[in-house]
């Protein structure tokens, strides 16, 4: 995938998109988002990204939904393609990236994987002619296995290196970074996604028509804002 699906009206979120663009614009390489299912984690970031392709049409991203049957193996390879390397293409792979990829039932060498996968976005012998940078949206890594955790570890590393970026969307905060690489070392910047607040609560419901049927006030104290119970009232009564 090159962006994340396509998704319905966002309500709200102006506040959190502009937390993005402050990440963005910084120089912290790795994002994390998270909130319980349904809260609009996608949503937000589908809307943010579409933003970023009107400004920047040129801007090259991989958005990738983990699914609890991906391995890191499979991850990686999905990567390579993004990067236009594999079997069948004739993309110069000077630093010899494919053959990282294991036989079958053979484990994935995580270091040699970072070395290389470094080298290839760096390019520092010039043999590829253009520097890359990787523009990573991994959704629903809480899916992934510990080799698929650890495998975020290191393209943690690999992003950092390369001056590229990474957006890690979950359910709960993952635990492949320290808490250290938050607060002092500037490394990972954090996002905990709420509920709509009850202005935007409120707006959502005018805008459907049913603020004669129903107190967004009540709502709120009922649903606490959460975007899919909202959504399912639009779409059912």
């Amino acid at each position: 995938h090159s962006k994340p699906p396509d998704i319905r009206t966002i309500h709200g979120r102006k506040s959190e998109k502009l937390s993005i663009d402050k990440w963005y614009n910084s120089d912290v390489p790795l994002l994390i988002l998270s909130g319980i299912a349904g809260c609009g984690k996608t949503t937000l970031t589908s809307s943010w990204v579409n933003d970023l392709l009107n400004d920047n049409p040129s801007s090259e991203l991989m958005y990738y939904p983990c699914q609890p049957w991906d391995t890191a193996i499979g991850l990686t390879t999905s990567i390579f393609h993004r990067l236009g390397l594999g079997p069948k293409d004739n993309i110069d792979d000077s630093y010899d990236l494919v053959s990282v990829l294991p036989p079958p039932g053979n484990p994935l060498d995580h270091d040699l994987l970072r070395r290389r996968l470094t080298a290839t976005l760096i390019d520092e012998d010039g043999s590829i002619g253009d520097k890359s940078k990787l523009f990573l949206i991994l959704d629903d890594v809480h899916n992934l296995d510990k080799e698929g955790v650890r495998l975020l570890g290191v393209l943690m590393q690999v992003i950092e290196a390369s001056d590229s970026r990474m957006i890690v969307i979950s359910r709960s905060s993952p635990d492949f970074y320290d808490r250290r690489d938050v607060m002092t070392r500037g490394r990972v910047a954090e996002i905990a996604l709420e509920g709509l607040s009850r202005n935007e609560l409120e707006m959502w419901v005018e805008s459907i028509g049913l603020s004669d049927k129903i107190s967004a006030e009540i709502l709120y104290e009922r649903t606490g804002g959460h975007p899919l119970a909202i959504e399912l009232l639009e779409l059912y009564g």
